[in-house]
């Protein structure tokens, strides 16, 4: 795939997932019922995970997705960051 057509599914990933996230905000707002959790791209980072974790002193298995990007972050690199993260989509 060339350089031109990598940076266009780039960009079309990070539009879909600030537009996920927005909406996924926007169903938390209004308390809607959904079958995806509501606080998805919180239960996927790392960051979070750990601090739950910790404070709770426990695991909490919802929270484990963050072990699964923590990996995937391990093996490809900044891909959460470059191409999934809503701020590095805003920041970009």
């Amino acid at each position: 795939m060339s350089s031109n057509r990598w940076r266009t599914a780039r960009q079309l990933t990070q539009i879909a997932s600030v537009i996920f996230f927005f909406a996924l905000a926007f169903f938390t707002y209004r308390g809607a019922e959904s079958l995806i959790p509501l606080d998805l791209y919180l239960r996927v980072n790392p960051l979070v995970a750990f601090a739950a974790m910790i404070a709770s002193r426990t695991a909490i298995a919802t929270l484990l997705l963050a072990g699964i990007a923590l990996v995937l972050g391990f093996v490809f690199g900044r891909a959460w960051c470059g191409w999934l993260c809503p701020l590095g989509a805003m920041l970009d």
